[in-house]
């Protein structure tokens, strides 16, 4: 069981951390230099991951990233139209 919760403790760091990761890696056109970067810009990067594991993880983490970001567009499109069912409320 160990393995799995590793494994999952792992994507979840990356995860969290997305967007600095995905960020340093566009700098870097290159995973091995953006790998060097991350391990300043983010210190813990090197105890929870191993570079083999980062670079098979980067783009499932890029799947992710794109599904979270088009959530987040969504929910400030919901939020505007409710704002504007209210407005067109208090109209009537």
């Amino acid at each position: 069981m160990g393995k799995i919760e590793n494994k999952i403790n792992t994507f979840q760091f990356m995860i969290d951390n997305r967007k600095v990761i995905i960020e340093t890696i566009k700098e870097n056109l290159s995973i091995p230099k953006a790998w060097d970067q991350l391990k300043e810009k983010l210190p813990a990067t090197q105890k929870v991951v191993k570079f083999n594991t980062f670079k098979g993880y980067v783009k499932a983490l890029n799947v992710v990233n794109h599904i979270m970001n088009e959530k987040d567009e969504i929910l400030r499109d919901k939020q505007k139209l409710s704002e504007e069912i209210g407005r067109v409320r208090q109209e009537k």
